[in-house]
């Protein structure tokens, strides 16, 4: 028996590109992830791509710098680049959690106004 399973918090280094094929309607998004490799400023860079209702979502909720969950499993090719042979590492992602910040209201009090000491039972 194998395991072939990765979890990875990450941002994302872009919007995510998408894709859909005419004849099946087959979704595809691909985006870049940005983890923490424990160095500052040098970050471990993964190609996620995502398949079907995966990608709609991605494609429709995610943008650059979002921050992620991905679960998926790890596939490797090898190219050529100036002669050198290259191994490159993707994600296939099963799942991707979304993990977004609300953000803080840029008005005094969130938005609400002042306090009234009237409305206040004690």
């Amino acid at each position: 028996m194998t395991l072939n399973r990765t979890f990875q918090l990450g941002n994302l280094g872009g919007d995510p590109e998408f894709f859909e094929a005419n004849g099946d309607k087959k979704a595809r998004a691909t985006f870049s992830l940005a983890v923490d490799s424990g160095r500052k400023n040098e970050p471990y860079w993964f190609r996620v791509t995502a398949f079907g209702k995966v990608a709609q979502t991605c494609n429709d909720h995610l943008s650059k710098g979002d921050r992620v969950i991905v679960e998926g499993r790890l596939v490797s090719s090898t190219y050529e680049k100036n002669g050198e042979s290259r191994t490159s590492v993707q994600i296939v992602a099963g799942s991707v959690q979304f993990l977004k910040v609300a953000k803080w209201s840029e008005e005094p009090n969130g938005g609400y106004g002042e306090p009234n000491d009237d409305d206040v039972p004690f």
